[in-house]
């Protein structure tokens, strides 16, 4: 082996060895719904109404981790300039379980310049029951008065059980690029075949994400779907190869043609293994640009495999930024920035500046939390940091400034409904992008798509904070393919993929 790889390999086993130290804690985990906030203090000599933001703190529940921020603490998002502030979003603490009694609750008035107003701090115990939401709490103070609701649990939504049996094969394909080994790049194809089944879902994640959902390999094999789900070169599963984990999906062609080998490859894979009657795909987040820019290029350039497809689903797909999600971006000043500025002058252009930068050493809260409710396999997921890096920013844009020229020319659809009839899902509770911009294109691409917007639901509405959030799209997904794919349709497919 050479030198290069034996770095690689330490590097990998330093950072991958962090992540497993996160099975050694016994979680416990408390959600917190915000029910209503009324009666706040106007700001500014009663001028102006106040920026509330509310902070949790399960207290003495610190754990032996590098993650940032806490776990036992945890802050909504703050709303400006609100007289009746609402929050979908799901509120979240953990800790070692039996550490905590009391959780801390305190409502701020947030000041942008000067300090912070504290409008109400308490305490109050954490609920006895497992498992459940608690019946309705209220706090006071003076006027104000916040509703609530908290649900301990101790168990995670899903068991490593569940993943093992899922029993997904795995093929690697060796695809030309600028990251991975010396010696090739790989992108990852797990799949799921029954004989019976006689259509076929391609499934493509989000950032830095892999497939981690046994609950909707269940729902397509129950419908009739061979399951297929790409994690192209560098990206989710695949981010082992890579000399540093935390460039994962850093695009280093700043642009998402680099992955239409990797698609290519799997079309033929699917091709040789059955001549399917359908093919959906079904994509989220980062997966909706990657998937719309190949579509689009095979649509131009040979559309006999753009023909391939039969339908789509869009789950919290990237279709614009979320300016004001604060897990996104930040702001819509932020967005204009990237948008205008950082992606388009010549002085940038030509480098690979980090948006986001992360510590080899470090989890963040953000990934951490999903794995506490999924006990995902810590070798094929990616829960410490890794960088939002400029080459991954510009590939995007790319994308975007596509589609948006592209419903401006075609001033109607880009996509008919007989061409890919879509699903589109999101949720009021998403703090990476909001619903409202990523509709205004996802209708301006697609004719008459079948829209859902969800309440309490995580970005990836399927991958939520409790069990029965997930059984509402899995629900509307299943409604939706009996629609879409009915039972009696037997038509085959009239063209070939000619690898």
């Amino acid at each position: 082996m050479g030198s290069s790889e034996s770095k690689i390999e330490d590097f990998n086993e330093e950072y991958y060895g962090l992540q497993k130290k996160i099975k050694d804690v016994e979680w416990e985990y408390i959600l917190f719904e915000i029910i209503s906030l009324e009666n706040l203090p106007k700001e500014f000599l009663g001028l102006d109404n106040p920026d509330p933001t509310i902070k949790l703190e399960a207290i003495g529940g610190s754990v032996d981790l590098p993650i940032t921020p806490p776990p036992n603490e945890c802050q909504f998002v703050t709303r400006w300039d609100a007289k009746t502030p609402v929050w979908n979003e799901l509120g979240f603490v953990a800790y070692g379980k039996g550490q905590v009694e009391k959780v801390k609750i305190k409502i701020m008035d947030d000041n942008k310049i000067l300090k912070d107003t504290l409008l109400l701090e308490k305490e109050v115990p954490i609920p006895k029951d497992i498992g459940k939401w608690s019946d309705e709490m209220v706090l006071k103070e003076k006027d104000l008065t916040i509703k609530f609701k908290m649900r301990r649990d101790t168990k995670p939504v899903q068991n490593e059980d569940a993943y093992k049996n899922m029993d997904l094969k795995e093929i690697k394909f060796n695809v030309n690029g600028k990251v991975g080994h010396e010696t090739g790049i790989q992108a990852s194809l797990k799949y799921h075949q029954a004989e019976s089944n006689t259509k076929a879902v391609m499934y493509f994640p989000g950032l830095v994400d892999t497939f981690r959902h046994p609950h909707l390999l269940d729902l397509f094999s129950s419908e009739g779907f061979d399951f297929y789900s790409l994690d192209p070169h560098g990206c989710g599963r695949t981010a082992k190869y890579l000399k540093d984990p935390r460039y994962a999906h850093d695009v280093p062609e700043q642009n998402f043609d680099a992955y239409i080998k990797d698609i290519d490859k799997t079309i033929e894979f699917m091709k040789k293994s059955k001549d399917y009657d359908s093919v959906l795909v079904y994509a989220h987040s980062t997966g909706a640009p990657i998937f719309l820019n190949y579509y689009l290029n095979k649509r131009e350039n040979d559309n006999s495999i753009a023909k391939y497809f039969d339908a789509v689903i869009m789950n919290g797909p990237f279709l614009d930024f979320g300016g004001d999600a604060t897990d996104g971006i930040g702001s819509s000043c932020n967005e204009f920035i990237l948008e205008s500025i950082l992606t388009r002058l010549p002085f940038f252009a030509s480098k690979n500046l980090n948006a986001t930068s992360a510590d080899k050493n470090e989890f963040k809260m953000f990934r951490a939390k999903r794995w506490i409710l999924y006990n995902t396999p810590v070798d094929s997921s990616i829960i410490c940091s890794t960088n939002i890096t400029l080459n991954y920013m510009k590939a995007v844009t790319k994308v975007h400034r596509h589609l948006n020229k592209s419903i401006k020319k075609d001033k109607g659809h880009v996509v008919g409904f007989d061409e890919l009839p879509c699903l589109f899902m999101s949720s009021k509770g998403d703090t990476i992008l909001t619903h409202k911009e990523s509709l205004g294109r996802a209708t301006g691409l697609f004719e008459n798509p079948e829209i859902h917007q969800l309440q309490h639901n995580f970005h990836d509405v399927c991958l939520s904070d409790t069990k029965e959030l997930n059984e509402i799209p899995l629900e509307i997904i299943r409604d939706w393919l009996k629609k879409t794919f009915p039972a009696n349709d037997d038509k085959k497919k009239e063209v070939e993929y000619d690898c």
